[in-house]
This record gives C-alpha cells, structure tokens and sequence, in this order.
C-alpha cells in the first residue's frame, strides 16, 4: 500500500479502538531511516505528548528509534514503535521490531496474476477496496516483538503532564 493507504488504514485502527485522530500527530518524511529521524525530531519538539510512533516502514521505524535514543525515551517503556513491512533486519534491532507483515510473496503473485489476465484479454480480478478503484486488500497482521507495550490511562496522563 501506498502512503495515503497506510494513513487510511492508520486512521481506521484508532476509529476501531476509540482513539480520535489528530492531524498534528502525523508527521511526514521520506520512506528512510533519515526521514523516521526527522519526522520523529519534529514530533518531540512539537511538544504534543504521544505514547506511540506508528511508522509508514521499519526503516522510519529505525530512525524513529535514533530520535527517541536522543530524546532520553525508551522503547518501549516510554514509547511505543511500530513499523511496517516486517523487513528481516527487524527482529535484528535493539528492541527488536514489532511490525505489520506485508507478504512481497503474495503481493508479487496478486501482481503477476494481474498482468497474465491483461496479456490474456481478461479483465484482472479485484477485491473490493472502499474507496478504490480496482486494486486488492492483502491481510498483513501483526509481528509482536519488543518495541509495544499496552498504554494505560494513568500511564498517558502522566506523561502528558510531564511533558
């Protein structure tokens, strides 16, 4: 999925889990570690307190990493990390990576399949998506590793008057 799938997805979770959404607390960058960094830097100094960084890939998700180092945080004592992709240098990192699996394998097949039925005359076979146009919704769960901790109402009220 592309950046705006993944904000869509981002922001059917917190619906899910009765969390509202809040712009300010999206930041954005490049898809590598450098723009996890920066993203990350632009959110501490914004001041806005957060219990979790939900990045758009494990590389942000080692930047992201980098910038709490500096900040004095800890993963995941005091913040959550999620990544997505599930790269394999990911249970290699220090907390290894929690993140959301997307198979390559698959998404190549589903690509593949695509391109026989054009080549073929046929017209490709889709799964519905809300709010797309053709295109598929491949299932990507969850990788739980070390770097998420549940959050509770005590915990995020003290750290948003800490802050």
């Amino acid at each position: 999925p592309d950046a705006l799938e993944r904000l869509a997805g981002y922001r059917e979770a917190l619906q899910e889990a009765r969390i509202s959404f809040e712009p300010p607390l999206v930041a954005h960058g490049d898809w590598q570690e450098r723009g996890g960094l920066i993203a990350t830097t632009q959110l501490l100094e914004s001041g806005r307190a957060f219990t979790a960084v939900f990045c758009v890939n494990d590389q942000t998700a080692y930047g992201a990493y980098l910038a709490l180092f500096r900040a004095g945080l800890k993963v995941p004592e005091d913040v959550s990390v999620v990544g997505f992709d599930d790269l394999p240098s990911s249970s290699y990192s220090l907390p290894p990576l929690t993140s959301v699996r997307q198979s390559v394998r698959v998404l190549g097949e589903r690509a593949a399949e695509a391109i026989l039925a054009l080549v073929c005359g046929r017209r490709p076979q889709a799964e519905s998506t809300p709010g797309r146009a053709g295109g598929a919704r491949l299932d990507a769960p969850a990788v739980m590793r070390g770097t998420h901790t549940a959050q509770t109402t005590a915990r995020r009220a003290s750290q948003s008057s800490a802050r």
